[in-house]
């Protein structure tokens, strides 16, 4: 279910490619689509900072957009999607696995992971993985994230095993999907 998913997805991508191609631009699988709705395509180099994605236009002109306006976004084939910080801020999350019901995700502005439930309310905020001692870090994911995926031994080996050879979290892990509902079935 997985692979045919993702086939799904390629061609709903070179859909899109070919629309850009017929309008006489370069096709870019990198874009974000506004609150209102736009689909903005982006090139060249692109980079995120607190506040702003900071990308190309088909004409190589430098843009910024402010992060609080994206509703999500495809770059280098990871998707991220707005998501709250604090009660009160809303940044750009990358979504790293997901389940029936919870979402990790991995805010770079503060370099943390996050849990949801899938209506989007944070269980766990502003996790970091920063002991120089594999066994800490190992200790605080079994307390904090693995929980919600236990159902996913997948994942969570993998998550242990970039833990323990002192990796990021989310080394190679993106957009991982545990169970049979996708990101965007709600």
């Amino acid at each position: 279910m997985k692979y045919l998913k993702l086939i799904i997805l390629l061609f709903l991508s070179g859909q899109l490619f070919a629309q850009e191609k017929s309008a006489g631009k370069d096709p870019s699988p990198d874009f974000y689509i506004t609150e209102e709705g736009e689909r903005v395509f982006m090139y060249g180099s692109i980079s995120m900072s607190a506040q702003y994605v900071q990308y190309e236009n088909e004409k190589g002109k430098s843009k910024q957009f402010a992060q609080k306006k994206i509703k999500s976004m495809v770059a280098k084939g990871r998707l991220f999607v707005n998501l709250p910080i604090s009660g009160m801020m809303d940044r750009l999350h990358e979504i790293v696995a997901f389940s029936e019901k919870y979402i990790l995700s991995y805010y770079l502005g503060e370099t943390c992971y996050y849990i949801f439930d899938r209506e989007n309310k944070m269980i766990e905020s502003r996790l970091t993985f920063a002991s120089k001692k594999a066994e800490k870090n190992i200790e605080k994911y079994n307390e904090k994230i693995a929980p919600y995926f236990s159902g996913c031994k997948e994942l969570t080996d993998h998550l242990k095993k970039n833990l323990s050879e002192n990796k990021p979290l989310s080394d190679e892990v993106t957009y991982y999907q545990c169970g049979k509902k996708d990101y965007f079935d709600k």
